[in-house]
């Protein structure tokens, strides 16, 4: 997993899953980094949003990639520190 921290909302702060194996769904994001906060929500891109954000490579299209919101920048910066 690549991790990187995103736009921020108020007090939430959003992290860039990338990487991310076609097998993984929204319930084992949410167990993986659940201890790093609250999270409010998750978002998997589609292949569409990824080519806008320039984000999709021929490496890449095997993998999924998702924005995960936290409640607090806290949590997001926790986050960031998995490896």
């Amino acid at each position: 997993l690549n991790l990187g921290i995103g736009e921020t909302r108020a007090k939430m702060a959003t992290v860039r899953v990338t990487n991310i194996a076609p097998s993984v769904d929204e319930a084992a994001l949410r167990d993986f980094f659940g201890f790093c906060g609250a999270i409010q929500k998750i978002e998997f891109l589609t292949s569409e949003e990824r080519r806008d954000l320039g984000e999709l490579s021929e490496e890449q299209e095997a993998s999924e990639m998702a924005h995960v919101t936290f409640e607090t920048h806290e949590g997001a910066a926790m986050a960031k520190l998995l490896p």
